[in-house]
């Protein structure tokens, strides 16, 4: 009755479809956490046939950085948890998904959890070479000032026990240089 509640009366093969089809990867899991049931995105996206992971943990699936984040999720005390984490296609290339784990043991129809997940492996991306640009100098690659102060904050704010020397170098009449034969070779 729920279910024919929850479906409204529509066709279950159009839901069936639409699940099968769906961009987000979309599992579930028994008790005990292992696959039950996938969409077609866990071939399409993570490169893994049902087939041959149905029966594991999800977690073999997760990257092992972010297995304890996996675990956790599943032994929170929240109905559904959020996170992030790197999934290993079989060819060891990590994809990175923002994952919500739902903790549905206690329905009757599910007995188990769903893992949804999208991929944000490109924004990730995105992020860290923003990231990167901000915090480097574009010429040298050294540490921008704010970086290099932030990170020397963290330093002393850690306690570090050790001496920390800087040394700074000031090229006079560096301009002329550059205006007498470039900024390429200035550069160099």
């Amino acid at each position: 009755d729920r279910q024919s509640l929850e479906l409204g009366g529509g066709d279950i093969e159009q839901l069936r479809a639409l699940v099968h089809h769906a961009t987000a990867l979309l599992v579930t899991l028994d008790a005990d956490g292992r696959i039950l049931t996938a969409n077609a995105e866990l071939s399409r996206l993570l490169h893994h046939d049902l087939s041959l992971v149905a029966g594991q943990p999800f977690e073999d699936l997760v990257h092992a950085k972010d297995r304890p984040l996996v675990r956790d999720a599943m032994l929170g005390s929240e109905r559904t948890e959020h996170l992030e984490a790197n999934i290993e296609r079989p060819d060891g290339e990590l994809v990175t998904l923002a994952l919500s784990v739902t903790d549905l043991r206690s329905d009757p129809l599910v007995q188990g959890f769903v893992v949804s997940g999208t991929d944000i492996t490109d924004l990730k991306t995105t992020q860290q070479a923003l990231r990167h640009m901000a915090d480097h100098d574009g010429l040298t690659g050294l540490l921008s000032r704010r970086a290099l102060l932030a990170k020397l904050d963290h330093f002393v704010d850690d306690g570090y026990q050790h001496e920390i020397v800087l040394l700074f170098c000031d090229l006079d009449g560096f301009k002329a240089v550059n205006d007498r034969i470039g900024h390429a070779a200035g550069d160099q």
